[in-house]
Parts: C-alpha cells; sequence; structure tokens
C-alpha cells in the first residue's frame, strides 16, 4: 500500500506541492493526469525516493520511505528514456529483473513471457541503441515489470507507443496489479478511464479526484471504456478523422468534453 499525506515540496518561494495526499491499495491502479507543470513528476519523484519533501510522509506498506527500500519495494519507469547503448532488449530486461531481486532463472523466464506479451520478441536480440523511441519505452517497461515490488510508479509510460501495443501495456499492468498498489502518470484521459480503478487530476500543485463533467463513455469492441475529450462545436461539413476501432478524434484544448452529433454521416 502506498500513503501520502499532506505532503508538501517548495523550491525557495515556489510551491510544487501542496499538502497533496494520495492512498493505493494493492490491486488498485490510479491514473494522474494534469497539465506539463502541474507538479506530477515532482511528487513521483518524492514517492521514489529521489526528492525528499518539505513536509508530510510517504509510506510504502507499514513503513515511512526510505530510500535503502526502494530497491526492492519499488518498480519505477521515469519519464526520461532508459539509456539501454549496446545491450540487447532481452539482456535489459533480464538483467533488471535480477538486479531487482529475480534469480537468473526465474528472470530468464520472466523476460521471455515479457518479450511475447508485449509483442517485441522480434527485437529481443536487437541493440537497444538501434531502436526507436516506441521501443525503447516498450522495453523499459518490460524492465520495470520484471520484479515483484509493493508498489509501481510508472511516469508516462505509453508516449511514443504505438495504440496496440499501449492496450497490450495496460493489460500486462492489471495482470500483475494483484499484488501491488500501481500508480500511473498520464497525459492520455482515455487511457485513464478506461483501465485505471481510479482518477486524479493535478493542477498547480494541488491533487483531487479528477473532474469528467459531462463526459460520454463509449464501449469500443474490445470492451474497454473510453472517455472522449473534449467540448466544441463544429460547423456542418467538419470532417473528423476516426480510427481503427472507431475512436472519434477532435481538436481539443480541455482535459475532458462531452460530444453529440445530432445531424450528420460517417463514412
Amino acid at each position: 500500500m502506498l500513503i501520502v499525506d499532506e505532503v508538501t515540496k517548495a523550491y525557495g518561494r515556489k510551491v510544487v506541492n501542496h499538502g497533496v495526499s494520495l492512498t493505493v491499495r494493492p490491486g488498485e491502479i490510479a491514473a494522474v493526469f494534469g497539465p506539463n507543470g502541474a507538479g506530477k513528476t515532482t511528487l513521483v519523484r518524492q514517492i521514489v525516493g529521489l526528492l525528499r519533501p518539505n513536509t508530510g510522509t510517504i509510506r510504502i506498506g507499514a513503513e515511512l520511505r526510505a530510500p535503502r527500500q526502494m530497491a526492492r519495494k519499488v518498480a519505477y519507469q521515469p519519464q526520461a528514456q532508459i539509456a539501454l547503448e549496446s545491450l540487447t532488449v532481452r539482456e535489459s530486461i533480464h538483467i533488471a529483473g535480477m538486479l531487482r531481486g529475480l534469480t537468473a532463472p526465474a528472470s530468464a523466464d520472466a523476460t521471455t513471457g515479457l518479450l511475447a506479451e508485449l509483442q517485441i520478441g522480434d527485437w529481443s536480440q536487437v541493440a537497444g541503441h538501434r531502436l526507436s523511441g516506441g521501443l525503447r519505452r516498450l522495453v523499459a517497461f518490460a524492465m520495470t515489470m520484471n520484479s515483484r515490488p509493493e508498489l509501481v510508479v510508472l511516469d508516462e509510460p505509453t508516449n511514443d507507443v504505438d495504440p496496440e501495443r499501449r492496450r497490450l501495456m495496460w493489460q500486462a499492468l492489471r495482470r500483475r496489479s494483484e499484488r501491488a498498489a500501481v500508480v500511473v502518470i498520464t497525459h492520455n484521459v482515455h487511457e485513464a478511464v478506461a483501465y485505471a480503478d481510479t482518477c486524479y487530476e493535478m493542477a498547480e500543485g494541488r491533487l483531487g479526484p479528477a473532474q469528467l463533467p459531462g463526459g460520454t463513455l463509449v464501449e469500443p469492441p474490445d470492451a474497454q471504456r473510453v472517455v472522449t475529450a473534449a467540448r466544441a462545436t463544429y460547423e456542418p461539413g467538419t470532417s473528423l478523422r476516426t480510427g481503427a476501432h472507431g475512436d472519434l478524434y477532435l481538436p481539443y484544448h480541455g482535459p475532458v468534453a462531452e460530444v453529440s452529433a445530432e445531424s450528420g454521416s460517417r463514412r
């Protein structure tokens, strides 16, 4: 379990997190979204022990967070790309598992499973520096998942990843969330609503329940919930782009929206 209790972080006079409180239980996936500069990554860096709060406490399980406990208790995928350099995809995932406490045979088996689960087996023998940005992100995710932590923290894990493999990532995360509390930072409101158990919004350093006023829930073919994000009026004859599963893509500027179509045709 993760318990963040009234955490405040400031740099000089600039307060980045204002009395943030958050509880995430084992088996729960909590998504946090909000605009750039809202304080999301600063909160994450405090949770995983890279920053110290000015006030407040952070507990993982029954214990106060301490740097020495992080390696085994927390699996963390940062927002920045992980440098894989000359290691192959398989080597990177396998070594990450052993560093997180798995035996060599257990890590090898888990690595093979993750390669298949995320459909990246074709790149298993490719060196990291030869991968695209999306594949590097997938490998970093697999490295994070090759562990048995109490807490999983992912900072924008699906950036640069194609839609199909984003779905596979969320499904893999759900399968592994039974024993761990999970926090996911994301800008993708659709994914947050579709896959997370609880959604929070951060604005100006303050965290609260996500407000989804008038959100229209749509049931796509894979039965995952999707919320269309933005309120707007379009002139007659405006063409809108649709995705492979019938998703409707709209230009928007706000975090959430209600969509209605009183007349028109779909081609």
